[in-house]
């Protein structure tokens, strides 16, 4: 805590008894500044700058005891209001009684009616400070035992299930897999068989229809020359010529004897 007052007054006494006894253990800096009469204004102003820069200090209280209106008037000076609308420590504006209002009051971030009530504003009690770091704690235990409990019963889930309950799961997965894939594998290599025996069926039918040795089974033959050629036409064969003649069954030899067109 910053406090700014004259170091001789009631003030600064009041401000510290009230920080002893709601948290004893609170450190508090002193920046000293006269706070009536005409160096007053300059001086506060200068205390808070100082303060400022010593960067030290959570909260500044600014203020004095009560007193008439020209003993307070350095709290309704210009230089005073500029310089705790500067400061960028949060301040408390506790000038006079509770009646009295300055433009300090305006000013600042917070108004206290008096300097012991800025004291209070200020410090909290350790008692409860205390009490509620002991419902912090006490809340996340439970939290972090609930969230541990749950987490346990994950693993639990996981442990009873899968490969870590039975090391071999995985390998029977796949062996079910492979097992259902060969099935799989098999009925397609007999489909596959079936249809391509159709297939070769239907065209062994059809090559047939199309064999000269079928063509020879209805009664026709075919003719070839002493040199094995097949004749088309009796131009191709003089008289006497050796030819052999392909039946259905077996082949003839024969001579030519006769040819005409």
């Amino acid at each position: 805590i910053g406090i700014v007052t004259s170091p001789t007054g009631a003030a600064v006494r009041d401000i510290i008894n009230i920080m002893e006894r709601r948290h004893p253990g609170m450190s508090w800096v002193l920046a000293p500044a006269a706070v009536q009469g005409e160096a007053a204004p300059q001086e506060v102003a200068q205390a808070i700058a100082r303060l400022n820069r010593y960067r030290a200090v959570d909260v500044i209280i600014v203020g004095r005891g009560g007193g008439s209106l020209e003993e307070l008037w350095a709290f309704n000076t210009e230089v005073v209001a500029r310089a705790i609308v500067a400061s960028v420590i949060p301040v408390i504006s506790a000038v006079g009684h509770e009646t009295d209002v300055t433009i300090s009051d305006y000013v600042a971030d917070l108004r206290a009616p008096t300097p012991s009530a800025a004291a209070e504003l200020a410090v909290p009690v350790l008692l409860d400070l205390q009490s509620q770091v002991t419902q912090l704690r006490i809340r996340l235990q439970n939290a972090m035992g609930a969230l541990i409990e749950r987490k346990r019963q994950c693993l639990v889930g996981i442990a009873n299930k899968g490969p870590l309950k039975d090391p071999f799961w995985r390998i029977d997965q796949n062996r079910q897999r492979l097992d259902n894939l060969q099935i799989r594998l098999q009925e397609g290599m007999t489909r596959f068989v079936i249809d391509k025996n159709g297939i070769l069926n239907l065209l062994a039918a059809k090559l047939d229809l199309l064999s000269p040795l079928a063509i020879l089974g209805r009664g026709y033959s075919l003719t070839y020359d002493a040199e094995g050629l097949l004749l088309r036409s009796a131009s191709q064969v003089e008289l006497h010529d050796q030819i052999r003649i392909r039946l259905g069954e077996g082949n003839v030899r024969c001579e030519v004897l006769e040819k005409g067109i």
